[in-house]
């Protein structure tokens, strides 16, 4: 079945993205100098990579109508979770997820706090969850203490 011009092009841009950050992060964190500025380039790529999920995460729900649920994770975004319709999910949205800037997976939860469909999050640099450097899409800034900052 031949999927729709627009669908490919918002999957391709995407793709580009999440493509893209890792490039950004191998250029911007090479080496050298002020540590400051390395782990503000490792908080700012994880957000963009987490930006560019939530909006595959968007494409899925456009698609499928529904969003992934927790169990199903950002996995629904490489393959086709059972259950779901064939015909209607265009993916793979994305062929492989990456790992953040600390080598640990992206976490995914459906429904997210406050009221929002879902949250995409990093563990941030102390790879635990739930802590005052947990990293979402939101702001550079750090969390508040005891939890990550919303998208």
């Amino acid at each position: 079945m031949k999927k729709s011009g627009y669908g490919s092009l918002l999957k391709g841009m995407g793709l580009l993205v999440l493509l893209g950050i890792p490039c950004l992060f191998l250029s911007n964190c090479g080496g050298g100098g002020g540590g400051g500025s390395s782990d503000q380039n490792k908080i700012k790529n994880t957000q963009q990579t987490i930006q560019g999920l939530n909006t595959l995460v968007e494409n899925f729900n456009a698609n499928v109508g529904r969003y992934p649920t927790t169990e199903e994770g950002l996995q629904a975004l490489t393959s086709c979770p059972p259950g779901v319709n064939k015909d209607n999910w265009k993916g793979p949205y994305i062929e492989q997820i990456s790992v953040d800037a600390w080598k640990n997976q992206y976490m995914y939860q459906s429904p997210g706090p406050g009221g929002k469909p879902f949250i995409v999050f990093s563990k941030g640099p102390d790879g635990k969850e739930n802590t005052k450097d947990d990293i979402t899409g939101a702001s550079a800034a750090p969390a508040k203490a005891g939890g990550r900052q919303e998208y």
